[in-house]
């Protein structure tokens, strides 16, 4: 794995080619970035209010803060 640059914690994608593994790290994730860019989107179209306003359950009395 260190051949390949493989560090512990890295991700990794792996496949099968020509009766093979094949290892390869990811070097930029795919989904890196999405939540902010949905958090942004949203904001922007003032559309990122709470789906489910806040209502009250009856344990709440005993949370504690």
């Amino acid at each position: 794995m260190a051949e390949a640059g493989v560090n512990a914690g890295d991700n990794v994608e792996f496949w099968v080619e020509a009766g093979r593994i094949v290892i390869e790290r990811v070097t930029n994730p795919p989904r890196k970035g999405w939540a902010e860019d949905a958090e942004r989107g949203l904001a922007a179209a003032e559309d990122d209010a709470l789906e489910w306003p806040e209502f009250g359950n009856g344990e709440d009395v005993a949370l504690k803060r």
